[in-house]
């Protein structure tokens, strides 16, 4: 009888605790950006919403340069609120990104096909403010 006690127990708290842990996410936002260099639009570069306050996002730029599929905490869930530098690399890097913590140090002087200092947080002056309930929307020209 204590048996079956002690496991009923278990199971319950085993379930307070995982549903708890559940729904203590922020909320997300969407957002619109579209990213181009030259007035051609950069395609095919992950694209990562990055803050000191919130948990990163990263999407990628698709044929119009346009940002898709940003990602937070599951597939397509949008942007916590807040300020965020937006950062590029190619997808092969992002290993690198994660490792050292700046993809530019590692890739500055490889042709990408725009300019490297947008691989760097410290160099990145694409700047965006993320709201919840409005349209976050923004368009960068990457500029040498």
């Amino acid at each position: 009888m204590n048996r079956t006690f002690a496991i009923f127990t278990c199971l319950v708290l085993s379930v307070c605790l995982l549903s708890a842990g559940c729904n203590n996410r922020p909320a997300t936002a969407r957002v619109d950006v579209t990213i181009t260099y030259n007035g051609q639009p950069v395609s095919d570069m992950l694209v990562t919403f990055n803050s000191e306050g919130s948990r990163p996002a990263v999407g990628r730029t698709d044929a119009q340069g346009k940002v898709t599929g940003l990602t937070t905490f599951k597939p397509n869930d949008g942007v916590v609120p807040g300020e965020y530098i937006l950062t590029l690399s190619k997808p092969s890097q992002v290993t690198e990104s994660i490792e050292s913590g700046d993809a530019y140090a590692e890739t500055g002087s490889q042709n990408l096909g725009f300019p490297a200092k947008y691989m760097s947080t410290q160099m990145s002056d694409m700047k965006l403010t993320v709201e919840r309930g409005k349209p976050n929307q923004a368009t960068f020209e990457l500029k040498d």
